[in-house]
C-alpha cells in the first residue's frame, strides 16, 4: 500500500490527499450542521424510531455481504472500533443486544456457515444524528455484565 492508500476500519481503500482526506469527503462534511456529533469509539446511541438499517456480514474469506432489517425504537447500538477520521461521514456500529439482534436480522443460513464471523452496521453521520440520540461516550464491552 502507498503512503497515500490506507484502509478504513471495514477494510475499504482509501486514498488519502495531504490532509489526510478526499475532497468530495471534505466537501460532503462541510454540508453538515454544526451541531453534528462525529463519533468516536464507545460512543452509544438509542434508536429514537423504527427505522430501517443497512448490516453488514463479515466473513473469514475476503468479502462482506450486506442487507438491510428493521432497527426498533429504544435499541441501543455502540461505536465499538477505532474510528480513523475525526469527522467521519459513515461508522461502524454494534447492537448493544448482539445475539438478539443477530438471530432477528441475519439469515439462519448465514450464521451456521463456517465462513460467518459475525455482522455490524454500517451508518451515516447524518442517520446517526438524526434519528439516533446519544446517551454516553465512554460505553464498552465490559459493560455489558
Amino acid at each position: 500500500m502507498s503512503e497515500k492508500e490506507s484502509k478504513s476500519p471495514s477494510g475499504e481503500k482509501m486514498e488519502n490527499s495531504s490532509t489526510g482526506r478526499k475532497w468530495p469527503q471534505d466537501y460532503k462534511r462541510s454540508l453538515s450542521p454544526e451541531h453534528f456529533v462525529f463519533p468516536s469509539k464507545g460512543y452509544l446511541y438509542e434508536s429514537l424510531t423504527d427505522q430501517e438499517v443497512e448490516y453488514i456480514t463479515a466473513w473469514h474469506v475476503p468479502f462482506t455481504g450486506h442487507a438491510k432489517s428493521r432497527l426498533y425504537k429504544r435499541e441501543k447500538i455502540w461505536i465499538a472500533f477505532d474510528v480513523n477520521e475525526e469527522e467521519p461521514l459513515k461508522v461502524d456500529a454494534l447492537p448493544v443486544e448482539y445475539l438478539k439482534l443477530e438471530a432477528r436480522m441475519v439469515p439462519l443460513h448465514e450464521r451456521n456457515d463456517p465462513g460467518y464471523r459475525g455482522f455490524y452496521f454500517r451508518l451515516g453521520i447524518k442517520t446517526l444524528n438524526k434519528k439516533f440520540k446519544l446517551l454516553q461516550k465512554d460505553f464498552s464491552k465490559d459493560m455489558l455484565g
